[in-house]
């Protein structure tokens, strides 16, 4: 009877290596990846686009609501959300992967405010939020408390001692401060637009006109006015949404700024 080589276990040991780090999050690649977060950063590139921006008047974010399914109701499909009286939040990703995420930025800004008599700082915000986005894998009394990263990625945009302040977190919690910032499909074109066209400068009426304008320029020809959620977070009166009419009347004024291109 011939014996099984070596070589052969060898190369069937790998492969249910390969299969249990593909089901383990926590275990890194020979290539040095994740790739649950590989996973979840390319269904985040494919979701709906959104952008912030900072003005000397305040905040402005705005956001794509795309109706993908027949049964999904392009009015419920919220991009923008409400987080305290002086910051809110824009979202790109999987739907439902962003409530629990809003819930606990929600939370820490009530706790905050409950305790200190004052709103919680945007970074500050943006932290608490990012300790439960790091939290996946995370093994509790011998279960998964979640399997996968959030698949979804927020710019925090609000005010901070009277002055904007934009934050953008990633599925893997990282998190930084921006002067503008785009995510999405489109994320690469919209960033290279925003670092073209940005000017520190800018008042609230310019920096929605911008705002607009790239969005569209992403689009293109599929661009609709009625699709997109437009929020303004500025000192007084704090945040703003903007309707359906007002939305598209703005749209009716702005200019679509021209994609350069290179000559080489």
């Amino acid at each position: 009877m011939a014996k099984k080589s070596k070589l052969g276990d060898v190369t069937e040991m790998m492969k249910l290596i390969d299969i249990n780090l593909i089901k383990n999050t926590n275990v890194l690649t020979e290539d040095s990846r994740l790739p649950q977060i590989d996973y979840a950063l390319e269904a985040v590139s494919k979701c709906s686009n959104a952008l912030g921006l900072c003005t000397t008047e305040g905040v402005i974010l705005c956001a794509e609501k795309n109706k993908n399914h027949l049964l999904v109701m392009l009015e419920r499909a919220q991009k923008l959300f409400r987080i305290d009286s002086h910051m809110a939040v824009a979202v790109s990703g999987i739907y439902g992967d962003e409530r629990p995420l809003i819930k606990s930025a929600r939370k820490s800004c009530a706790e905050f405010k409950f305790v200190m008599e004052q709103p919680l700082p945007v970074k500050a915000c943006a932290y608490e939020v990012s300790k439960l986005a790091m939290q996946f894998g995370r093994s509790c009394h011998g279960s998964f408390v979640r399997s996968r990263p959030y698949a979804v990625t927020l710019i925090f945009g609000g005010m901070e001692k009277g002055e904007p302040a934009l934050w953008l977190l990633n599925l893997t919690g990282d998190h930084c401060r921006c002067e503008f910032v785009a995510i999405g499909a489109d994320a690469e074109l919209m960033q290279k637009e925003l670092k073209e066209h940005f000017k520190s400068n800018l008042n609230l009426e310019e920096g929605i006109r911008l705002a607009l304008s790239i969005m569209k320029l992403a689009k293109k020809d599929q661009f609709i006015s009625c699709n997109i959620e437009l929020m303004t977070i500025t000192p007084e009166p704090k945040i703003h949404f903007y309707d359906y009419e007002q939305v598209v009347s703005l749209y009716s004024t702005i200019e679509e700024p021209t994609e350069r291109t290179d000559d080489n």
